[in-house]
């Protein structure tokens, strides 16, 4: 009799172990050697996903609402804007566009890396590669967040996310 259940409290505890969240919801700041990813507010629209080294840039927003959804996936949202998500720009799923915040909920896959860091990757394949959030190599300042393929030597650097 007990040995059934015992069974089965074992199984159980396996199953929410694989099952648990690569990180839990809430606060994050989001970085790659001490610069971070953040926002700026303006108007309706897509607003720019930038790369900043200081965490007091003035009017940027710099901690990410890390929410977990079905299929290990999760969204990223500015502090104070849940309905606005780190997400796709006008121009779509292909390598090197930049990204946005947008009303369009996007939703991400992390892979953990060394050093407990993560990959932030779009979840489907684009022409048979998969597309790394990382930071743009155009001279453009502020520095831009973009997809990089996981064959580009940038597209492979993981994130810190430091809970706040």
């Amino acid at each position: 009799m007990y040995q059934p259940l015992a069974f089965l409290a074992t199984a159980l505890a396996i199953v929410n172990v694989a099952v648990a969240a690569l990180l839990p919801d809430g606060y994050y700041r989001i970085s790659i050697d001490n610069r971070y990813i953040t926002t700026k507010t303006g108007g309706t629209g897509y607003w720019p996903a930038t790369y900043q080294e200081s965490l007091s840039a003035p009017g940027y927003y710099q901690e990410w609402y890390l929410r977990n959804h079905a299929g290990d996936k999760v969204t990223l949202s500015p502090r104070g804007y849940h309905q606005r998500y780190l997400s796709l720009s006008r121009s779509g799923a292909k390598e090197y566009a930049y990204l946005a915040v947008s009303g369009t909920s996007q939703k991400w896959t992390l892979e953990k890396a060394d050093d407990g860091k993560y990959k932030i990757v779009y979840p489907v394949k684009v022409h048979d590669k998969w597309l790394n959030v990382d930071v743009t190599p155009d001279t453009v300042y502020p520095k831009r967040i973009a997809h990089l393929s996981d064959g580009n030597p940038r597209g492979k650097q993981p994130w810190n996310f430091t809970p706040v």
